[in-house]
């Protein structure tokens, strides 16, 4: 992601169906996500789709910070269709504790 664009406090927009491919932190992690946020800030930037403004990772992180109000940052990946960005989302999961190929 070193060519990606850092944008400062923007606005993002959220596709339902590209939220769903993402299972959401159990209640556990959520309040552990929340605690770090509310005490460190958002440090990671959040993803979204550079040409349509669409969150494609940190939707628990986003929906924290606006709760509480804490600024956050976003990086923008151009991708040139929906299903790319898609399958971003997919592989990006993949290396993390939410998905694995066995699911």
């Amino acid at each position: 992601m070193s060519d990606a664009l850092l944008i400062a406090a923007p606005s993002v927009t959220i596709d339902p169906a590209i939220k769903a491919l993402i299972p959401p932190p159990t209640e556990d992690e959520r309040q552990l996500l929340e605690q770090s946020l509310a005490r460190d800030g958002c440090l990671d930037p959040l993803v979204v789709w550079e040409e349509t403004g669409t969150l494609l990772d940190g939707h628990t992180r986003y929906a924290i910070c606006t709760r509480l109000g804490i600024p956050y940052r976003t990086t923008a990946l151009p991708f040139a269709t929906l299903a790319d960005a898609k399958l971003w989302v997919i592989q990006h999961q993949l290396g993390r504790r939410n998905l694995s190929t066995i699911d």
